[in-house]
């Protein structure tokens, strides 16, 4: 009696776990045709020729083959061979995405190749049936891009993370960190970003976006939400020898900048950063000594730092106005 009992258990239990499994299944399913049916209404258009599912009892182990992404009103469009989303059945709410080595994009009449060696990233969401993303994190071993412009980088240890803050989920807070870019970057010589990115060593960004309610991409193309302040925390440019260093809160009400920004660059000062430029493009030889003066006064005035001011949408320095910016509408 005793063992038909706790053979009726088991047998219970395997069919309750075997319902709870395919009842994830199908809601993984879902998620991913919601969201691409999200996307079809903003013009958008996403697809994919076959999706599969594997992983029984313990996993979902979802294989879209052949997934595409255009976006005609940026001209940008994706595809990749595939494209895996990953999940423990007991934790269906996080999920790891894995890419392909080979990855195209277009933007334009540009064709931009990804070739990234263990790309993953894993996410959790907030909800299965209208999927929020509360935090984000993607890496890699090593990423190479090439460009049908004639430009190409790879760099090591990408990462990129997003994670969600506030009350009601409306500060987004953005990393970006890449390393060992020394001696990567193929361009045309006399090119502004050959001249930027040579010598350049990694790029670390520390950023938070603050919107006046829960961020969301529907919402923001709507224009039902409005960007408020955008604090950096690091934005980081590191050369073989020197240095850029940007931090400060910026605050945007209509759409105009307010707040400071220090920018420093070390004892290496601003007329190292100058001498990178290509500044055989300024054909007027007066020009070009007039902008060597000026950087050579900031460097002794300022000994390697300066604050830039923006004045409800009027950049200024040391005080004098500069330019009136044009507004900032992310959402709109």
């Amino acid at each position: 009696m005793i063992i038909r009992a706790l053979i009726a258990i088991v047998v219970f239990l395997v069919l309750i776990w075997s319902a709870f499994w395919f009842t994830f299944n199908n809601i993984h399913q879902q998620v991913i045709d919601n969201i691409i049916s999200d996307l079809q209404k903003q013009d958008i258009k996403a697809d994919y020729s076959e999706m599969n599912v594997k992983g029984f009892p313990n996993r979902f182990d979802t294989t879209i083959l052949q997934p595409t992404y255009s976006d005609p009103a940026n001209n940008l469009s994706w595809h990749a061979e595939f494209l895996q989303v990953l999940a423990l059945s007991y934790q269906p709410y996080r999920i790891i995405i894995a890419w392909p080595e080979n990855q195209t994009i277009k933007l334009n009449d540009q064709i931009i190749t990804i070739e990234a060696e263990n790309l993953r990233a894993s996410l959790s969401l907030w909800d299965m049936h209208k999927p929020k993303i509360n935090k984000f994190i993607a890496e890699s071993k090593t990423i190479g891009v090439t460009s049908s412009f004639n430009w190409r980088l790879r760099f090591s240890d990408p990462l990129l993370a997003m994670r969600r803050n506030g009350t009601n989920g409306e500060k987004i807070e953005i990393s970006l960190r890449l390393e060992h870019l020394l001696n990567s970057f193929e361009a045309p010589a006399d090119s502004w970003l050959k001249a930027i990115a040579n010598d350049l060593n990694s790029l670390e960004i520390g950023l938070t976006l603050e919107f006046d309610d829960q961020y969301t991409r529907e919402q923001c193309r709507n224009g039902a939400i409005k960007l408020v302040s955008a604090q950096i925390s690091k934005g980081r440019l590191r050369w073989k020898e020197s240095q850029l260093d940007v931090r400060g809160t910026l605050t945007i009400f209509d759409g105009r900048l307010s707040g400071d920004l220090l920018v420093d660059v070390g004892e290496a000062g601003f007329s190292t950063l100058l001498a990178k430029m290509p500044m055989n493009k300024v054909e007027n030889p007066e020009i070009m000594d007039k902008i060597q003066n000026v950087v050579s006064v900031i460097d002794t005035i300022s000994r390697g730092s300066i604050e830039i001011q923006f004045d409800d949408g009027e950049l200024k320095f040391m005080g004098f106005p500069l330019v009136i910016l044009p507004n900032i509408e992310l959402c709109s």
